[in-house]
């Protein structure tokens, strides 16, 4: 038994919010059927769409049309779940809301993602993470990593990955709520709201700012030290690869000095307080050291060393593909590899969790735009 096979889900999203809260609970068991517009989702070109369309059947609508606006009417009247991704207003005019689709159901629970919220002077902007990123200030709190003035790009789509979570704890409590009740709800969230638990700095950074504007004068991110860190900082060794240091605590520091053959540096008064207390430049002079340090050995001879060690943390730099094959998460079953009939071989991530008694089960198929209309 899986822990929501009983359910039935329509996903009306686009793209990788609403696609993973759906994978998820189709992990889990849930029939879900991806409804996308007439030629399929045109975010399905992302290279990481086969991972959140897997397990899904598909079925193309035109909700533009009074008989596509039908057949989706049909298809809530028999679910327990929708997620959607229109804009505000946009699911309005096809016919495709809350409001609408509970007429005939009134136990459905519906999930609307937006960018910023239903309300609002942002509210009908595209879901781009890009441009919620950089509203929400988390550009900015990349200032310093980019040798110039201003903020950086954030690559990675951690807004998208945090609501995608948001989405999932909003259905299975509206659910919850529903087998006490009878009754389904409107659960909403945001990509705005799933950039604010990444953010580690920037929100205690301005509040203090508040009550200590001496402090912060001119630019409030100059305060702090600039990312990476002495302690918190990417190497390369004499074979052209990464090392991620993590020594936050300053013992883990020490021992990393210590394995690199560096010690010396506390005889020099420029570095006697490291890592704290340095001045930027001899921040980076120490920095420097460090860097030609680490082109004396190659990455497998400084990571045997480092392990040998026990007290330095450091992990070397891989790609995402390389990723899915490290030893933690093949020995915790958290990656699934198979052969599928298009794509020859696959490796994915696996459930987002395990549990003991229903386990989840990663489908090993996903289907074409349109496969399952009828």
């Amino acid at each position: 038994m899986q822990l929501a096979e009983d359910l039935r889900v329509i996903d009306l999203s686009s793209g990788p919010a609403g696609g993973i809260a759906t994978m998820i609970l189709g992990d889990f068991g849930a029939d879900v059927i991806k409804v996308e517009r007439p030629g399929g989702d045109p975010l399905r070109r992302l290279p990481a769409s086969p991972m959140w369309l897997r397990g899904k059947r598909s079925i193309e609508l035109d909700l533009a049309t009074e008989v596509g606006r039908e057949r989706l009417r049909a298809l809530a009247a028999g679910a327990d779940v929708i997620v959607a991704s229109y804009r505000p207003g946009q699911a309005e005019k096809l016919g495709a809301d809350y409001e609408t689709l509970s007429i005939d159901n009134p136990g459905l629970v519906y999930c609307s993602i937006t960018a910023f919220g239903p309300r609002g002077p942002y509210a009908n902007y595209a879901p781009y993470e890009g441009v919620v990123s950089a509203k929400s200030g988390r550009m900015h709190s990349f200032t310093g990593q980019a040798r110039r003035e201003g903020p950086a790009y954030t690559a990675v789509q951690v807004g998208s990955h945090a609501t995608s979570q948001s989405a999932v704890n909003g259905i299975l409590g509206a659910l919850l709520a529903r087998d006490r009740d009878g009754r389904g709800q409107l659960a909403e969230t945001s990509l705005l709201q799933g950039m604010f638990p990444p953010d580690l700095f920037g929100l205690l950074r301005t509040q203090l700012a508040r009550r200590y504007p001496r402090g912060f004068e001119g630019d409030p991110y100059a305060a702090f030290e600039p990312m990476p860190t002495l302690q918190y900082h990417p190497v390369v060794a004499s074979d052209g690869r990464w090392i991620q240091l993590a020594n936050l605590l300053e013992h883990h520091f020490h021992a990393y000095i210590s394995a690199i053959g560096l010690s010396e540096i506390y005889a020099d008064p420029r570095f006697v307080n490291a890592p704290t207390g340095l001045t930027p430049e001899t921040r980076r002079a120490l920095s420097d050291l460090m860097l030609e340090r680490m082109q004396d050995r190659s990455l497998e001879e400084w990571m045997e060393l480092f392990k040998a060690d026990g007290q330095i943390a450091s992990e070397p730099v891989q790609s995402a593909q390389d990723g899915l094959l490290h030893p933690d998460l093949e020995a915790n079953s958290e990656v699934v590899a198979f052969e599928h009939p298009r794509h020859g071989p696959v490796r994915q991530l696996g459930p987002i969790a395990q549990l003991s008694e229903t386990p989840g089960e990663v489908s090993r198929w996903f289907a074409a735009p349109g496969e399952h209309t009828q």
